[in-house]
């Protein structure tokens, strides 16, 4: 915790999120998070009792940056007949399922917020088949974040049960926004990367955020032009 003499109404930036906070009472406050909503947060003094602080640190807690693995999920499923499709592989539209089910825990883990909503998939990419014979394990992990938004890495292996023979199956990247109570876009914690390969993944972030950007954009130009009137047969 940081300590700093504020008086009643000043107001204090976050060193590491552009927020401006209003002090509710003055007098030498210790610096903590009481409530939060869109922009919003209050300074309370230290004369408050103990439980009081406590939930002050919990929601503290949620405003540190994170590492990637704090926020890894690992899913492993075997795959039943009804999963495949007449070429005895696993339907894609099934695993898409079990993609967005594990990165959506993965959001949730970071933010700890009680709605985690899914923005875009941005890609999914089919690498090999998987057999019923196979295992499926998805692992899912934020790998980069914007103000409220959230970038889900999700990796998918399967791993033959007969010869353990394993193999990268897919790849996919989803992008999720944390939402109050009120349905609001919240702020989100940063991410810190530790192993090479989260390095990457958070390195190579921000250019596959431009392209997000840019693909909205291209979106909504694209929306603008369809219409809604019934197709003639």
């Amino acid at each position: 915790m940081v300590e700093a003499p504020l008086n009643r109404g000043s107001l204090f930036v976050l060193p590491w999120r552009s927020v401006s906070i209003t002090i509710r009472y003055a007098g030498y406050v210790r610096l903590a998070l009481y409530s939060i909503e869109r922009g919003a947060y209050t300074i309370f003094c230290n004369k408050i009792s103990l439980e009081t602080n406590e939930r002050i640190d919990k929601v503290m807690g949620h405003m540190k940056s994170k590492t990637i693995k704090d926020t890894r999920v690992v899913q492993t499923d075997q795959v039943l007949i009804n999963d495949l499709n007449n070429y005895h592989t696993l339907f894609g539209g099934v695993l898409m399922k079990k993609l967005d089910a594990c990165a959506t825990l993965s959001a949730r883990r970071h933010a700890r917020v009680q709605e985690c909503v899914t923005a875009s998939t941005d890609s999914v990419n089919f690498i090999e088949p998987i057999r019923q014979s196979d295992s499926v394990c998805i692992e899912s992990c934020v790998t980069y974040t914007g103000k409220s938004s959230m970038e889900i890495f999700c990796k998918v292996i399967a791993e033959d049960m007969i010869t353990a023979e394993r193999k990268i199956a897919a790849i996919a990247f989803l992008t999720f926004v944390a939402l109050d109570d009120n349905k609001k876009p919240i702020t989100v914690p940063e991410v810190v990367p530790e192993t090479e390969e989260e390095k990457f993944l958070y390195q190579t972030g921000e250019e596959r955020a431009k392209m997000r950007r840019l693909k909205r954009q291209q979106n909504r130009e694209l929306v603008s032009k369809l219409t809604l009137e019934k197709p003639i047969l």
